[in-house]
């Protein structure tokens, strides 16, 4: 339940998702512009990029399957909440491919 969760144990799980997030990008053409370990980057923040793929387009089909998400620093950004799981991180894969 939500009275149960702390900020300790809210950003653990984002953390768990940005691995699991991290692991299954590679089977597509996008990365995680912030290493994992990255000092300067935040644990539920999440910036994509792509050498190949356009982030208008992805941004666009991302919408289509109902993926909140936006654009920054022309990188798609997403946010990891205490409420997302790992089907999450599964439907976000399967849209980015």
């Amino acid at each position: 339940s939500l009275w149960n969760l702390n900020p300790t144990k809210i950003a653990a799980h984002a953390n768990r998702l940005k691995i699991i997030l991290s692991e299954r990008l590679e089977k597509t053409r996008w990365n995680l512009y912030h290493p994992i370990k990255d000092d300067n980057s935040c644990s539920h923040i999440v910036s994509l990029e792509s050498s190949s793929e356009s982030v208008n387009k992805q941004y666009s089909k991302l919408k289509k399957h109902k993926i909140i998400c936006g654009i920054r620093n022309k990188r798609i950004r997403i946010s990891l909440s205490h409420y997302n799981n790992e089907t999450d991180i599964n439907k976000l894969i399967i849209a980015l491919k």
